[in-house]
């Protein structure tokens, strides 16, 4: 099996749930801020490159990513003060950029079948 036939189904894969996933968080932004939060570009491209990473880390078989992102986010958590909705949004987004990797790396398996 080449490298390209391996990254294609991935890649395709991968961008179809971050499209959906720019959905959701819209939704979720939405009704949990309303006109209070106020997302910044660079907050999607930070999502993304979260879910990529543990994607990546799924895909290779080192589900110590987890560990890393879940003190990764509370290590920036600390350092920052915001109201009860961004709060919210924090905890509720982390979540779902979780079960986005998590869907994700679920549908290349059952596509794949050769990933584990």
């Amino acid at each position: 099996m080449d490298i390209v036939s391996t990254l294609v189904p991935i890649a395709l894969t991968f961008a179809v749930f971050e499209a959906m996933a720019l959905v959701v968080f819209w939704f979720i932004l939405k009704t949990l801020g309303g006109d209070k939060i106020r997302p910044k570009p660079l907050e999607s491209v930070k999502g993304l490159l979260e879910r990529l990473a543990l994607l990546t880390g799924l895909v290779l078989q080192f589900p110590q990513v987890l560990i890393f992102f879940g003190a990764l986010k509370i290590g920036t958590r600390l350092s920052s003060e915001t109201s009860d909705e961004g709060s919210n949004y924090f905890i509720i987004g982390n979540l779902t950029s979780v079960l986005f990797a998590f869907a994700t790396y679920a549908t290349l398996i059952n596509v794949t079948h050769k990933l584990v």
